[in-house]
């Protein structure tokens, strides 16, 4: 009898600490996965909070300007922002949309400083914008939706969830009509001109080469991969 206890004392912790991690799961309240809604309006408001933060150094009034402007840049391209990163991804919520979303409203808050006056910029005006006004949009559209991507994680499967991302030729085709679509939007606004397509091809350079850093930033948010199922 006493060689059989020591078998049967594992038993009986394990069935114990069940029985606690099912109390506590009943006591925690079910917390529901974040709305694309949410998520996006998070982006634009730490997008907009980073401008202010950029304007900080010329007191009140340059952080309500800057608040102002990057808060109507990214208001305009929210919705252009959100539908790539949906037809990209398949999900309305990824961990480089928010970075995204900053990045490029602040590459558009910064650009007219540069491709409006007839001279060039020099290296230091650059790098003070676009550069640095990339970098805090990203920073701060990633802190205000950081909370949000952890909870997408935990709710794999939901609508709103991050979906793997697959090569395939659909998806290659809709790169190229954005693309496309982003290219006549930077003619329209005479970016693409022969005295603006140095500053407009550096910045967009820019933006991609953070956009790569923070892939390896936000790799912990990637949605797991399910586990394999084993065969019979």
């Amino acid at each position: 009898m006493s060689a059989e206890s020591p078998q049967i004392e594992p038993v009986y912790s394990r069935a114990i600490d069940a029985e606690v991690a099912a109390i506590r799961e009943r006591r925690t309240p079910p917390v529901e996965a974040p709305s694309a809604a949410a998520f996006w309006f998070a982006a634009w408001l730490g997008t907009a909070m980073a401008g202010a933060v950029y304007g900080l150094p010329f007191f009140v009034i340059g952080a309500a300007f800057g608040w102002l402007i990057a808060a109507a840049v990214a208001g305009v391209i929210v919705l252009p922002v959100a539908l790539c990163v949906r037809s990209l991804t398949g999900a309305w919520v990824h961990r480089l949309a928010a970075p995204a979303l900053g990045g490029l409203a602040g590459l558009l808050s910064a650009l007219p400083l540069f491709v409006l006056p007839p001279h060039r910029p020099n290296a230091l005006g650059f790098l003070l914008a676009p550069v640095l006004t990339i970098v805090c949009g990203q920073v701060g559209a990633h802190l205000m939706t950081r909370r949000l991507l952890r909870l997408a994680v935990a709710h794999h499967g939901s609508p709103v969830a991050q979906a793997p991302w697959q090569f395939s030729l659909r998806w290659l085709m809709v790169l190229t009509a954005w693309v496309a679509v982003a290219m006549l939007a930077l003619r329209a606004v005479d970016l693409l001109e022969e005295r603006n397509i140095e500053t407009t091809g550096l910045s967009l350079a820019a933006l991609a080469a953070t956009l790569v850093a923070w892939e390896g930033v936000t790799r912990k948010y990637a949605t797991p991969a399910a586990p394999a199922v084993a065969e019979d």
